[in-house]
Protein backbone atom coordinates (compact mmCIF):
# COMPACT_ATOMS: atom_id res chain seq x y z
CA UNK A 1 0.00 0.00 0.00
CA UNK A 2 1.36 3.45 -0.72
CA UNK A 3 0.57 6.90 0.03
CA UNK A 4 -1.61 9.26 -2.37
CA UNK A 5 0.85 11.15 -4.77
CA UNK A 6 2.00 14.60 -3.23
CA UNK A 7 0.41 16.15 -6.03
CA UNK A 8 -3.50 15.07 -4.94
CA UNK A 9 -2.97 17.12 -1.44
CA UNK A 10 -2.95 20.39 -1.43
CA UNK A 11 0.01 22.88 -0.43
CA UNK A 12 1.34 23.52 2.99
CA UNK A 13 -0.46 26.34 4.11
CA UNK A 14 -0.84 27.67 7.96
CA UNK A 15 -4.34 26.41 9.91
CA UNK A 16 -7.73 27.54 9.51
CA UNK A 17 -10.05 27.83 12.59
CA UNK A 18 -11.40 24.54 11.59
CA UNK A 19 -8.00 22.66 11.29
CA UNK A 20 -7.46 24.05 14.58
CA UNK A 21 -10.59 22.51 16.21
CA UNK A 22 -9.33 18.49 14.52
CA UNK A 23 -5.97 19.25 16.74
CA UNK A 24 -7.81 19.78 19.64
CA UNK A 25 -10.01 16.89 18.93
CA UNK A 26 -6.91 14.12 18.31
CA UNK A 27 -4.81 15.66 21.16
CA UNK A 28 -5.38 12.51 23.88
CA UNK A 29 -5.15 10.27 20.92
CA UNK A 30 -1.50 11.23 19.78
CA UNK A 31 -0.91 11.84 23.29
CA UNK A 32 -1.60 8.34 23.76
CA UNK A 33 -0.37 6.83 20.55
CA UNK A 34 3.13 8.30 20.92
CA UNK A 35 2.93 7.49 24.77
CA UNK A 36 4.15 11.32 25.78
CA UNK A 37 1.70 14.29 27.05
CA UNK A 38 1.76 17.31 25.11
CA UNK A 39 2.36 20.55 27.78
CA UNK A 40 2.77 22.26 24.09
CA UNK A 41 0.07 22.02 21.59
CA UNK A 42 0.05 24.08 18.83
CA UNK A 43 -1.12 23.48 15.16
CA UNK A 44 1.15 24.83 12.74
CA UNK A 45 0.17 23.73 8.88
CA UNK A 46 -1.53 21.79 7.01
CA UNK A 47 -1.98 20.06 4.06
CA UNK A 48 -5.68 18.21 2.97
CA UNK A 49 -6.76 15.84 0.35
CA UNK A 50 -9.94 16.93 -1.20
CA UNK A 51 -11.10 14.06 -3.34
CA UNK A 52 -10.63 11.90 -0.42
CA UNK A 53 -13.46 13.33 1.54
CA UNK A 54 -11.67 15.45 4.55
CA UNK A 55 -8.48 13.75 4.59
CA UNK A 56 -5.68 16.09 6.98
CA UNK A 57 -1.43 15.83 7.31
CA UNK A 58 -1.11 18.19 10.42
CA UNK A 59 1.93 19.32 11.66
CA UNK A 60 1.64 20.53 15.44
CA UNK A 61 4.59 21.72 17.41
CA UNK A 62 4.61 19.73 20.67
CA UNK A 63 8.05 20.93 22.23
CA UNK A 64 10.73 22.95 21.39
CA UNK A 65 11.55 22.80 17.43
CA UNK A 66 9.68 19.21 18.65
CA UNK A 67 6.46 18.84 16.20
CA UNK A 68 4.18 15.54 15.42
CA UNK A 69 3.28 15.32 12.00
CA UNK A 70 -0.13 13.31 11.92
CA UNK A 71 -2.51 11.72 9.02
CA UNK A 72 -6.26 12.43 10.06
CA UNK A 73 -9.33 11.13 8.65
CA UNK A 74 -12.28 11.62 8.57
CA UNK A 75 -13.83 9.08 11.21
CA UNK A 76 -16.52 7.28 12.76
CA UNK A 77 -16.25 8.46 16.26
CA UNK A 78 -18.57 10.09 18.64
CA UNK A 79 -20.08 13.20 18.30
CA UNK A 80 -16.72 14.92 20.48
CA UNK A 81 -14.48 12.89 18.20
CA UNK A 82 -15.00 12.76 14.50
CA UNK A 83 -11.58 12.48 13.21
CA UNK A 84 -9.50 9.29 13.89
CA UNK A 85 -5.17 9.43 13.83
CA UNK A 86 -4.62 7.00 10.78
CA UNK A 87 -0.97 7.51 11.25
CA UNK A 88 1.78 10.38 13.03
CA UNK A 89 5.87 10.76 13.02
CA UNK A 90 7.18 12.33 15.56
CA UNK A 91 9.99 14.11 17.14
CA UNK A 92 10.11 16.22 13.33
CA UNK A 93 11.45 19.52 13.09
CA UNK A 94 9.16 22.71 12.33
CA UNK A 95 11.48 23.16 8.91
CA UNK A 96 11.08 19.58 7.85
CA UNK A 97 8.09 19.36 4.89
CA UNK A 98 5.03 18.27 5.72
CA UNK A 99 4.60 15.56 2.82
CA UNK A 100 2.25 12.55 2.73
CA UNK A 101 3.70 9.26 3.76
CA UNK A 102 2.77 5.70 4.15
CA UNK A 103 0.79 4.30 7.54
CA UNK A 104 -0.55 1.04 7.95
CA UNK A 105 -4.02 2.01 6.93
CA UNK A 106 -3.24 4.77 5.04
CA UNK A 107 -7.05 4.02 3.36
CA UNK A 108 -8.58 5.44 6.04
CA UNK A 109 -11.18 3.50 6.59
CA UNK A 110 -11.71 2.09 2.74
Amino acid sequence: MTAAKAEEWTPEAPVTEEVKKICIQIKSDLEKKTGDQFDVFIPKTYRSEPKCGGHYLLKVKVGDDKHVFAMVCPGGGTEDICQTVKGFQYAKSESQPLEPFVTLSTACGK
